[in-house]
């Protein structure tokens, strides 16, 4: 049987007003994974940052 090395992906991204989240399913029929950030967590912080020495932080780096 001839396998096809195409992958379908479908990404959801759920904007909340206090967090958000993304998750992603490989191929149809497969289980949707939630993405975790850079700290562990599932969920990010619906915040944006941007300070005057002109950089911009995003979920969790924001808040600090």
């Amino acid at each position: 049987m001839e396998q096809n090395p195409q992958t379908e992906y479908a990404i959801g991204i759920d904007l909340g007003t206090t967090f958000s989240c993304v998750g992603i399913q490989m191929n149809t029929g497969d289980p949707v994974e939630i993405i975790k950030e850079e700290s562990g967590s599932f969920l990010t912080p619906s915040v944006v940052s941007f300070r005057p020495e002109g950089k911009i932080f995003v979920g969790t780096a924001a808040n600090k």
